[in-house]
């Protein structure tokens, strides 16, 4: 059995009676990665990652990519309009955006294709190989907006040995999810594997008085894979990978707490000081209503969030050896069509009620030559294509019982092309030194045609939707703009014995500026904003010890952060009286970056692993533009100056052919910000998370039954905070409260 398979767990060993200890390899199992797209392990290479393998993904009980934050160091994730546009924010470097159209600055690819756009981000976590988080400036191998990082999502492949297997889970609020695959030869140079999920779920943690329902079903989440393997040589691989999903649910709910004075005309106290909960007295909204309690996932409101989201993709990935040489060539395109609704305004009355759709087209191409022999001189060179698109015909906010009746309706087409060229090398100066070095061209092109158009008279809602009449145009932008940079990379390794890595990096990010896709009431609102630079300096250490059965690593780093894209919110006055709260993005302000990372992996038994992490780190705004001074000094959102986290799993022998397990893990959050700039109402209590799981296995992997408890204390906490007072209340959304349940899989091979 693998090491990967008894990892982490604490609890409950004394219960234990008939356990005996299991016959295990005395070290950790060596972890492979592509960090530098080539394979290598993760203790060789002079970059900070964390690394989790499927095994991991599926002992955690990983739903989706939100869910890596819980066990890597530096990385939170929020998200908006329910739960279908995740924000990646990976040591203070993060892009909090509820409009579609515009790219975080941590990359996500997916099997090597890079996902234009957050709405990609909901696809489910199955049949995985394993996740890197590349932590830093990734800008000449990976390429687009990789300033904080990269996330890197490998599913697994085919081969010619007969695997198969499903696994159910079923938890509370009606939980159902079953995955599957089925994998083997199909002739002597043709593999084929085909995996999925389904999940459904009855109801939520959330409560509607005014519905009278509980909320945050899923009537349907799918994802299906299909890939044939083709090796009509040893020296030719082609591997096709056709993919899709569904998911119709109502993800997380707002809880809008009131924020003004009885007469409207001012915050309330509570706003001012930031102690806004829910309950208070003296708090209004725009229309006089009250949030009754201080229950963050009980609310009044009238449109329950939801979404649609459809999509459909196919890659095909080529790797040709010829010699000490490797052609790689990918191929990708992705649809997904989404369709989102949300009631921002959290009660009964048609203040904002919001309705988003988009549709979205990506194609790229990467081809890539490299060696691959022992030289002391390892290369890349490469060239990469994309071209995306997406269409809002919809984006929609109605305000019927608002001061000022009517709509808003944001209509884009945005459409961006970008071409790279890169390459990389590694010197191996002697035995003990090696020198890397990176460089990247870009240029990107965008180009934006959309309106804000409204009515000032209550719009028609019918059987063919919303229509304006007479409809008005407010803003409008006809725009094109484009980007060139250079991105660049230079590290020195040092190797002082084989079982220590120092390694030094100094690097050059770049995210390209780009449009505003939310609401505008001038032209002026709508101009495009400018790329965001990176310097990033780190030095860290890898060291594997105690006879290969410890691993440490530790990482120091500083950020020049140049012209940080920022969403700033502006309230303005509406026609006919009342005003509301536009966001847009503007190059807002530098900032100083400065942090440290630690971790461990430690087998202090056989049956024991353990495994820790924890990260400091201390951002500041400055140089902040005229008209926001008061920007300076305020902290990058979701950043908390500390995080950690931990798991552990204690697996033995149980009678004679199966085994037990426990497993424990947890983490921690520090106060953090939800929004720039830092008002007291913005602010993020710390928060623990703890989990745990048992279970029984044969002890040939063939099945496993466990129970689980996520989130075990029933801890309260925010994960999402948008600040409208313009709007008269600030909008806040829960993290999930306890879940527990069971989970059996069955494997034959």
């Amino acid at each position: 059995m693998s090491k990967s398979k008894q990892f982490l767990s604490l609890p409950i060993l004394a219960s234990c009676v008939l356990c005996t200890p299991i016959a295990q390899s005395q070290v950790l199992e060596e972890v492979v990665v592509t960090a530098q797209k080539r394979e290598q392990s993760v203790q060789d290479v002079g970059i900070t990652i964390t690394a989790l393998s499927g095994d991991d993904l599926n002992q955690l009980g990983f739903d989706d990519p939100r869910d890596l934050m819980m066990q890597t160091p530096g990385l939170v994730v929020s998200y908006s309009v329910g739960s279908n546009l995740p924000n990646f924010a990976l040591r203070g470097v993060g892009l909090n955006d509820f409009a579609p159209n515009n790219s975080s600055p941590v990359a996500v690819h997916l099997d090597e294709v890079y996902q234009s756009f957050s709405a990609f981000l909901n696809f489910g976590l199955f049949d995985m190989e394993r996740v890197e988080i590349l932590k830093g400036p990734q800008g000449t191998l990976f390429g687009r907006n990789t300033t904080g990082g990269a996330v890197n999502f490998f599913s697994k492949k085919p081969s010619q040995e007969f695997d198969a297997g499903v696994t159910g889970t079923y938890g509370r609020y009606g939980a159902a999810r079953v995955d599957f695959h089925l994998n083997g030869g199909l002739t002597d140079t043709v593999a084929g594997r085909v995996s999925g999920f389904y999940k459904t779920q009855d109801d939520g943690p959330w409560y509607s008085r005014f519905l009278n329902r509980d909320l945050g079903g899923i009537d349907q989440w799918w994802g299906l894979r299909a890939q044939l393997n083709f090796t009509p040589s040893d020296t030719l691989d082609i591997n096709l990978n056709v993919h899709g999903g569904r998911e119709d649910s109502e993800g997380a709910q707002y809880n809008m707490l009131p924020a003004l004075n009885a007469a409207g005309t001012a915050p309330c106290p509570a706003y001012l000081d930031g102690s806004l909960k829910g309950g208070e007295a003296d708090c209004f909204d725009l229309l006089g209503n009250q949030e009754i309690d201080n229950d963050p996932f009980t609310s009044s409101l009238g449109l329950p969030n939801s979404q649609i989201l459809e999509s459909v993709g196919v890659n095909v990935a080529v790797n040709w050896d010829v010699g000490d040489l490797r052609l790689t060539s990918i191929t990708a395109y992705g649809n997904l069509e989404r369709f989102s609704a949300e009631d921002a305004d959290g009660f009964p009355q048609i203040i904002v009620d919001d309705l988003f759709q988009n549709e979205i087209d990506q194609f790229s191409q990467e081809l890539r030559l490299s060696s691959y022999g022992d030289g002391s001189f390892g290369w890349i060179v490469g060239a990469y294509y994309s071209s995306d698109k997406i269409d809002t015909p919809k984006q929609e906010f109605l305000g019927t019982d608002f001061p000022a009746p009517g709509g808003l309706n944001a209509i884009y087409v945005q459409e961006s092309d970008s071409i790279a060229l890169f390459a990389s090398g590694e010197w191996q100066l002697s035995d003990t030194f090696r020198l890397t070095t990176g460089l990247r061209y870009t240029n990107e092109e965008r180009s934006f045609d959309g309106f804000t158009e409204a009515t000032i008279t209550p719009p028609v809602i019918g059987g063919e939707g919303v229509s304006f009449d007479p409809p008005v145009i407010l803003a409008s932008l006809t725009d094109e703009i484009s980007f060139d940079d250079i991105s660049w990379k230079l590290g020195l390794d040092y190797f002082p014995d084989d079982d220590w890595l120092v390694y030094g990096t100094v690097s050059k990010g770049f995210k390209s500026g780009g449009f505003n896709g939310n609401l505008a009431f001038s032209d002026a609102e709508l101009q495009p904003f400018n790329e965001e630079i990176l310097i990033a300096y780190e030095i860290g250490t890898k060291a594997t010890l105690a006879d290969g059965r410890l691993q440490w690593n530790a990482s120091i780093y500083a950020y020049d952060y140049q012209d940080v894209i920022l969403q700033i919110g502006e309230t303005l006055p509406l026609p006919g009286g009342g005003s509301f709260t536009v966001f847009r993005f503007n190059n807002g302000a530098d900032a100083d970056v400065f942090g440290a990372e630690s971790d461990i992996k430690w087998l202090p038994t056989d049956a024991l692993e353990i495994r820790a992490g924890i990260a400091y780190s201390d951002t500041e705004l400055t140089n902040a533009a005229v008209g926001n001074e008061n920007l300076n000094g305020s902290n990058l959102n979701y950043t908390p100056e500390w995080q950690g986290n931990w798991l552990a799993r204690y697996q033995q022998a149980f009678a004679t052919d199966k085994e037990v397990y426990f497993q424990f893990d947890g983490t921690y959050k520090g106060d953090q910000f939800g929004e720039v700039p830092n008002t007291p109402v913005a602010a993020i209590d710390s928060y623990v998370l703890l989990n745990a799981r048992v279970g029984l296995m044969a002890d040939d992997g063939r099945w496993d039954v466990s129970l689980f408890v996520q989130n075990l204390a029933d801890e309260e906490y925010t994960q999402y905070i948008n600040d409208l007072i313009g709007l008269g209340a600030v909008l806040k959304t829960a993290g999930y409260s306890r879940t527990y349940g069971i989970s059996a899989s069955y494997n034959w091979n």
